[in-house]
């Protein structure tokens, strides 16, 4: 059965392991390019190398990416048959000047009660389907001629052509550090193959049901962190039940419950007032087709690379964060020096808000807003200096200087003012000690004297 894609924007009851490690080898992952020639994953467009990757095509830049992201992955996992993940481009995908879907992607196939399922009546993607059985359930010369398969995803061919984020970049590097404000192709890759792997409800956005016939085993591992419904099990509740929790609109109201998951919440993420056992999932108060439920929440800190939008730092050749428990809890193996959560980045920072949204000021008027910067993981931080970019955005106040201690946040008040009517985006930075640095967006409106703000954008620089 062919599972639902899963949109990325600019889970019966059993006791899983915990993070059962092996100490072989990685998990073999094969990249095929599906485009056909000349477009997409074959653009000949002629273009420099950057951040490691050093091929000189378009469509080769793409490729390269998708490739580390798999590499990435498979080092991580570890499993007797090989992932087999098709690649192809779409000119066809939601853009604009100002949003995008940037891609989306999902297991080709979904296995119940084979030979090795853990949990009987369950969905399992194909690709641990395989592992679990020891062999490749659809191989390459199936009688049936069926894909072989495993993983699909579809990128957006047209990023950062003009109408379709032509005032934004995409960072074709493969290490993990894009400038300001640009997409990070490599966190878009490794966020769809994780999908693929598993990370998905089959819930009917429509009508609550599970369209696929059954939970998937990612739906298996949803608890509802409220007491009026008839189960705190999302997979036992009756449909209508499924939907209305689905649009709770709060950040907490379905929490990912494997032993894994829950464990690394606590280890991990900064509790701001979230009750909830395990790390929260994405429930908005309107159904967002590809998003809803197949995610964790938005207001999880620090930021998590499952999440529904990308932001600046889900970088995963630093920490895969959160998703390595996520893949353990689903079922797969994690190789032996693969950690749940994976927090290589030991002396991170992180910002409360993934960009600072100042709204539309009136003539002769300016706005702040307020941000917290925390100390996610290992000692604490020394941050040595916090500023804006150009010259309408102005740190007013800030207690950041300093030591910031583990989970403990400083505080920054900025600024916006412009002189003349416009859209102004700008960057807020933050350095320390051992000359990292972290930003993230600012964005403000000036109205004219009508209350009209012309389509115009202002990039400002941010040389920190």
């Amino acid at each position: 059965m062919i599972m639902n894609n899963l949109i990325y924007r600019v889970t019966a009851a059993v006791v899983l392991p915990v993070c059962s490690l092996s100490a072989s080898h990685a998990l073999p992952i094969n990249v095929i390019n599906a485009d056909p020639a000349g477009v997409g994953l074959n653009d000949p467009t002629v273009v420099r190398p950057v951040g490691g990757n050093d091929a000189t095509t378009l469509g080769a830049q793409r490729f390269a990416v998708i490739e580390a992201a798999a590499d990435l992955l498979g080092e991580q996992l570890d499993g007797p048959v090989p992932v087999v993940v098709k690649v192809r481009s779409s000119a066809n995908l939601a853009c604009n000047n100002t949003s995008a879907v940037l891609a989306n992607g999902g297991s080709t196939y979904v296995f119940r009660n084979f030979p090795g399922a853990a949990i009987r009546d369950t969905f399992y993607p194909v690709g641990l389907a395989n592992q679990m059985a020891g062999f490749d359930l659809i191989p390459a010369d199936n009688a049936a001629g069926n894909d072989p398969s495993d993983i699909t995803i579809t990128l957006n061919r047209r990023l950062g052509q003009d109408g379709c984020l032509s005032r934004s970049s995409v960072y074709y590097g493969l290490d993990d550090a894009p400038p300001p404000a640009a997409i990070n192709l490599l966190g878009v890759a490794t966020h769809e193959l994780i999908h693929g792997f598993g990370f998905s409800s089959g819930m009917n956005p429509s009508n609550g049901d599970f369209s696929i016939g059954a939970p998937s085993v990612y739906d298996r591992l949803i608890r509802v962190n409220r007491n009026t419904y008839s189960s705190d099990r999302f997979a036992a509740l009756t449909s209508a039940e499924r939907l209305a929790v689905a649009t709770d609109g709060a950040n907490d109201a379905l929490f990912l419950g494997g032993q894994n998951a829950v464990r690394g919440k606590t280890e991990l993420l900064i509790n701001r007032g979230e009750s909830s056992a395990g790390p929260g999932l994405y429930t908005p108060e309107q159904i967002e087709r590809g998003s809803s439920v197949s995610h964790w929440s938005t207001s999880l800190v620090p930021n998590q690379l499952m999440e529904p939008t990308a932001t600046f730092d889900q970088r995963p050749t630093e920490q895969l964060g959160l998703a390595t428990c996520a893949l353990a809890d689903l079922g797969w193996t994690l190789a032996g020096d693969a950690r749940c959560p994976d927090g290589r980045n030991d002396n991170a920072l992180t910002f409360s808000q993934r960009y600072i949204d100042f709204g539309t000021i009136r003539p002769g008027r300016f706005t702040t807003r307020s941000l917290q910067v925390y100390s996610t993981s290992g000692d604490p931080v020394r941050i040595t200096d916090i500023r804006a970019a150009g010259g309408n955005y102005a740190v007013s106040q800030s207690d950041c200087i300093g030591t910031v201690r583990l989970r403990a946040p400083c505080s920054a008040r900025v600024s916006f003012n412009a002189a003349d009517p416009g859209i102004y985006k700008s960057t807020l930075t933050v350095t320390y000690e051992n000359g990292q640095r972290l930003s993230t967006r600012l964005i403000g409106q000036k109205a004219d004297a009508d209350g009209n703000v012309p389509e115009r954008t202002v990039v400002a620089s941010s040389d920190g």
